[in-house]
Formats: C-alpha cells, sequence, structure tokens
C-alpha cells in the first residue's frame, strides 16, 4: 500500500510534470521535432495558437498505452487553457490582482520557481540528509504552481526559452536544464530522438528511484492513470460552465468546489492505483541472490 509520503511525492512530480509539459508543449518547418531546441520551440507554438491538446506528440510515448494517456493528457491541457480565459472573462478584477501580486513576488525576488526549486536543490544537501528547508520552498513553490493553473496555466512559458536549455548526453539523448542547472537530478529530465522517425521528444521520467516505483508501467496502472485524468479534466469542464453561470463566482470559491469535485472520486482512484501497484509487485520475481563468494581452505 502506498504511503501518504509516497502519495504526497507521486502527487507532486505529477504536478511537477504537468508543468513541464506544459511548458514544453512528420512536422513542417513551422513545427518542427529536427532538434531539441526546435522541439521546444514547436511546444510554444502550440500554446500560443491555442492548440494545447496536439501537445501530447511531442511527448515520447513507450507503449500504446502510455500513448492513450497522453492523448488525455492533451484534451486537459485544452480544457485547462479554456477555463483560464473563462476566469479572466468572470473574474478580471481577482486575475488583476493575482498577476499584479505575482509581478511584485517577481520584481522583489520572492516569487516562488518551481523548476529552479527543482534543479537548485542539487547542491542543498549533504549526502543522505534531505534539507528539509528545500523540501518546504519546493512545497510552496509546488501549492503555488496548482494555484496559478487556474488563472495562467503557461505563464511560466514566457522566459522558458532563455532558461531552458539542453545538454548532449548521447548522440540520440538530451538533459534538460533551468538555468544551466539540471531538472530533477541525478536522473533529469531528458529529450530523446526517436530512432524511427528522427524526430525529437520530451520523456517522462518513469524510472527516478523512489518515485518511478510508482509511476504506471502496466496497461493496468496506465488505465487507472487514465481515468485520474478523465476525472480532472470532466472537473475543469464543470468549472468552467459553473464559472460562466455564474455558480461560482471567486476564485476562492473556485478552489473550494474543485476540491469538493475531485476529493472524493481521486480517493477512489488512488485506492484503486495502490491495488495496481501491489499487484505489480506481487508479481515481480524477486531478484537472484548474488553467488556465495567460494569456500577458502584453512592455511
Amino acid at each position: 500500500m502506498l504511503t501518504r509520503a509516497h502519495s504526497a511525492s507521486t502527487a507532486s512530480l505529477l504536478a511537477l510534470l504537468m508543468g513541464v509539459v506544459a511548458v514544453l508543449g512528420g512536422c513542417s518547418d513551422d513545427w518542427s521535432q529536427a532538434t531539441p531546441e526546435a522541439t521546444i520551440t514547436t511546444a510554444r507554438k502550440l500554446v500560443e495558437k491555442n492548440r494545447t491538446r496536439e501537445m501530447y506528440k511531442l511527448v515520447y510515448a513507450e507503449s500504446p498505452e502510455m500513448t492513450g494517456f497522453l492523448q488525455k493528457l492533451g484534451v486537459l491541457f485544452s480544457n485547462m487553457q479554456k477555463l483560464a480565459a473563462q476566469i479572466e472573462q468572470s473574474m478580471p478584477d481577482e486575475v488583476a490582482k493575482l498577476k499584479a501580486k505575482t509581478q511584485e513576488a517577481v520584481e522583489s525576488g520572492k516569487a516562488a520557481d518551481v523548476l529552479g526549486q527543482i534543479a537548485g536543490q542539487r547542491g542543498s544537501r549533504r549526502r543522505g540528509q534531505p534539507d528539509f528547508r528545500v523540501q518546504e520552498r519546493m512545497q510552496d513553490a509546488l501549492d503555488g504552481m496548482l494555484t496559478k493553473l487556474f488563472t495562467n496555466p503557461y505563464e511560466i512559458l514566457r522566459d522558458a526559452e532563455s532558461r531552458l536549455t539542453t545538454a548532449y548526453l548521447t548522440d540520440d539523448t538530451v538533459s534538460l536544464r533551468w538555468d544551466d542547472e539540471p531538472i530533477l537530478p541525478p536522473i533529469g529530465l531528458q529529450m530523446k530522438q526517436d530512432e524511427k522517425d528522427g524526430l525529437w521528444y520530451f520523456r517522462l521520467p518513469l524510472n527516478i528511484p523512489s518515485v518511478g516505483q510508482y509511476l504506471p508501467k502496466s496497461a493496468k496502472e496506465w488505465k487507472v492513470a487514465e481515468y485520474g485524468v478523465v476525472v480532472l479534466n470532466n472537473t475543469l469542464v464543470d468549472l468552467r460552465i459553473d464559472i460562466r453561470e455564474k455558480r461560482i463566482t471567486t476564485l476562492d470559491g473556485l478552489i473550494a468546489s474543485a476540491k469538493e469535485k475531485t476529493i472524493p472520486p481521486i480517493v477512489v482512484i488512488f485506492a484503486a492505483y495502490s491495488k495496481a501497484i501491489e499487484d505489480r509487485k506481487k508479481a515481480t520475481p524477486p531478484a537472484p541472490a548474488p553467488p556465495a563468494a567460494p569456500a577458502t581452505s584453512p592455511t
């Protein structure tokens, strides 16, 4: 069974991944994936053209089940953008105040940067001893990101291309860097060139130690994760309708309604996902024991 700590870690990572894919996310010259930098530029253009639903095409899918999950995620990104537009149209004063507050935090140097926090943790802890201050700052940054997803889900895209760079690991793999620091070290977020079509794709970090074991691997796990995205997507649609029909008129009311709509089904989905993880562990044979050292004769 997944513990609360594992649940929080997984939820935080999924939230981060949504933010990263939102930033990042056969093509023509206008929608090129010929190089890592071209793929990043294509992601920005998809956002600018309100085509966020297609961003899943820029992510490397390792299985048909993962492709289905990414397609559902693309629909969610599209509805996230539509919700933000509805919020700005219906609550212009609140959104203006929030943006002004965010800008003030940026100018004063107090703004939390999710990717910066993740990248910066590399040198902030002693071996085997986590820096809890860094963890608190990361959690604050993630909380702020989740709040901003409602009002401006792609705000971080504004300066992404100047801060997001790549470094080659192999001929067909690059590491993504934020302000020249690896994201999610030591494994890091990566991009990969597909050997079949020669195009560059973003690759989700499915093998991060301690967290990676709780990310989907089997068809059953991907299906449960996909259903979770469907629930979140339906929530975004419902929230947009509620705002349009004036059943929700404030950002506080929006946050409260979002929690009310998502917590009960997510609890059920989390239980189902935990069961799928446990089933996978039981079905995985234990690693073979190392060979015994040869016996030595006493001299």
